[in-house]
């Protein structure tokens, strides 16, 4: 069983949970946990937001609104990156497999997709 560590305003508990879940998305528990202290937590929201189309027409304002700063902004693109989750093997302090929520605009400045993507080293 994994068991999903949440803390919210100092209180702390231990829950059940399967990765592969879906979880409601809940914006204050998404930007207050953070990816490091939550990344089952954040890829199963992740997956309500794809699965609902939450993020869809947004602007980018919005989307900041709804999910805070991003991990990353690719400046070219303008494609916001939210961390998920970090694999690390061999004790290496770099990661083997990171996965993100990335949320990409159209010309018009809202949301044209939104997707899960996996990156792995090597490939």
């Amino acid at each position: 069983m994994i068991w999903a560590r949440v803390v919210i305003g100092g209180d702390a508990a231990q829950v059940p949970f399967d990765a592969r879940a879906r979880v409601a998305f809940d914006g204050d528990a998404w930007r207050t946990l953070g990816p490091i202290d939550s990344s089952d937590l954040r890829l199963g929201m992740a997956r309500d937001l794809l699965a609902s189309g939450a993020l869809d027409g947004l602007t980018r304002a919005e989307v900041l609104a709804r999910l805070g700063e991003p991990t990353y902004r690719d400046a070219r693109s303008g494609e916001l990156g939210y961390e998920l989750n970090e694999e690390h093997r061999g004790g290496n302090i770099d990661p083997s497999a990171t996965e993100y929520l990335v949320v990409r605009f159209g010309d018009d400045g809202r949301v044209s997709r939104a997707e899960h993507v996996e990156w792995r080293d090597g490939e």
